[in-house]
């Protein structure tokens, strides 16, 4: 059966055979590039200017590799991450394991999320809307 371009089936082959999709941009230390300086100081943006919960339920969305997740993780937030790709969360149990962190990983549709209502204290995204046609409807 052949795909439409910009499938879930496309997108998640792409994370299967592109090498840089194994890439980490979570980093502890100091920050060795200008992608994981962006994911710093997303994290401090979401800690000191829209003042997230110290501690916490904490959903991903569009979570890809998990770089952003493991941020909240890494300082005992209890973290889930949603993607359409399985191929992808692969990646982001891999990254996770890497540094011990510890999360859910769940494949869905953030139009059909399979959560109750209420389940998160804190749900963001980073890099998500470019995939979708139009995000004004």
């Amino acid at each position: 059966m052949a795909t439409s371009k910009g499938s879930v089936t496309e997108f998640n082959e792409s994370w299967r055979v592109r090498p840089e999709t194994a890439i980490n941009f979570y980093q502890p230390k100091k920050a060795r590039n200008q992608i994981e300086l962006t994911f710093q100081q997303h994290y401090s943006f979401m800690r000191e200017v829209v003042r997230v919960p110290k501690r916490g339920h904490v959903l991903d969305v569009g979570a890809g590799r998990g770089s952003m997740g493991q941020y909240f993780a890494a300082d005992g937030y209890r973290v889930t991450l949603l993607d359409t790709s399985d191929a992808a969360l692969t990646s982001a149990e891999r990254n996770f394991a890497r540094y011990g962190h510890e999360g859910e990983f769940v494949v869905g549709d953030v139009l059909k999320m399979p959560f109750d209502d209420a389940a998160f204290d804190l749900v963001l995204s980073i890099g998500l809307l470019e995939h979708f046609r139009n995000v004004m409807n």
